[in-house]
């Protein structure tokens, strides 16, 4: 198989990844340090709600990577495997670091942290790409667009009907596939998507549209209710979806035939990704409720939710990268961080 690397689907990763920090950082100190109605609230707000397009970016570049790949049911139990270590290993630290009572029992019925969901969403994926493979050999472009509007746009909207408790229900899409699959079938869809203006400026359309829309009505269910909503902490919300298949086209084609400054960087970046995402567990909270964070809480509380994702995004990085770099008798393991 090949192993070549797309610097531009490495660019979307370091995006990615730093969205999931975004995501656990901004929504905290949103909710327990920063005043509604502030302006600091709002500008916050909308950088916590655009951060939600780092799930379905992530499964986009799976599908991209390994749909037309051809993957034996062993090479699938290998790359479960290489998912399955990390995740006991780091579910036994957070287990040791927070002291709660862990066991095989728990971490089959549900991760010990939250953040982790995505690891077990990416063990069943993996078990799916050989079916996978065989259904998109006889799939059209038409196809995509109809798998996209009947397992991502119609329950979307469906959920919002929810919201304004106009109920439809739920057997109706029972049926469907789950936009956690859509999502890395729509990555090979855009993978050979034609490269033109005329895309380019619908993806920015697309993009501007679900965006306003999306953080205006994060915003409105916000102040609302108190809480972010169940409908906006997922990446199967329909505005979400928009938002990140536009995205992930805008960055092939501004990106995947220019020259890029400083590729060994990004590549070695990008490497560390899963790793970042694996360790920032640990210090999301002490990072947050750090003296300098505080401190500049009380200055510019923006400031602050971009420091400290910024800082715990680098410090993170750097963690992986001297692990990956410089502990030769650990290398293989520390190799399984980089995928």
């Amino acid at each position: 198989m090949s192993n070549k690397r797309f610097l531009w689907l490495d660019i979307i990763k370091i995006f990615a990844c730093f969205n999931v920090i975004v995501n656990h950082v901004a929504e905290p100190i949103m909710i327990n340090h920063i005043a509604t109605n502030t302006i600091d609230f709002y500008l916050c707000a909308i950088h916590n709600a655009l951060s939600r397009v780092a799930v379905p970016l992530f499964l986009m570049v799976t599908g991209f990577l390994l749909l037309e790949k051809d993957y034996s049911f062993k090479d699938v139990l290998k790359k479960i495997i290489r998912i399955i270590i990390p995740l006991v290993i780091f579910s036994l630290i957070v287990d040791y670091k927070w002291g709660d009572d862990y066991s095989i029992k728990t971490f089959f019925k549900q991760p010990i942290n939250e953040a982790y969901w995505y690891l077990y969403i990416l063990i069943s994926l993996y078990v799916m790409i050989p079916i996978l493979q065989k259904i998109i050999k006889v799939l059209k472009p038409q196809d995509y667009i109809y798998l996209f509007v009947i397992c991502l746009v119609i329950p979307g909207i469906i959920e919002y009907l929810g919201i304004f408790n106009i109920g439809v229900s739920k057997y109706f899409t029972e049926t469907f596939l789950s936009p956690l699959v859509v999502y890395p079938m729509m990555g090979l869809y855009l993978k050979n998507l034609e490269k033109s203006k005329k895309n380019k400026n619908i993806a920015w359309l697309l993009l501007i549209c679900s965006s306003l829309i999306y953080a205006s009505t994060f915003i409105m269910f916000y102040l609302k209710e108190g809480v972010v909503i169940s409908a906006y902490k997922n990446g199967a919300n329909v505005f979400v979806s928009l938002m990140s298949i536009s995205s992930f086209y805008l960055f092939r084609y501004y990106f995947e035939e220019k020259k890029i400054k400083a590729p060994n960087l990004i590549t070695n970046i990008s490497l560390t990704t899963f790793g970042i995402y694996l360790l920032h567990v640990l210090y999301t909270t002490k990072m947050i409720n750090s003296s300098l964070i505080l401190n500049v809480l009380n200055v510019s509380p923006i400031l602050a939710v971009l420091l400290a994702e910024l800082l715990l995004f680098i410090i993170c990085g750097i963690i992986i990268y001297i692990l990956r770099e410089n502990v030769d008798m650990n290398k293989k393991i520390i190799r399984i961080f980089a995928v």
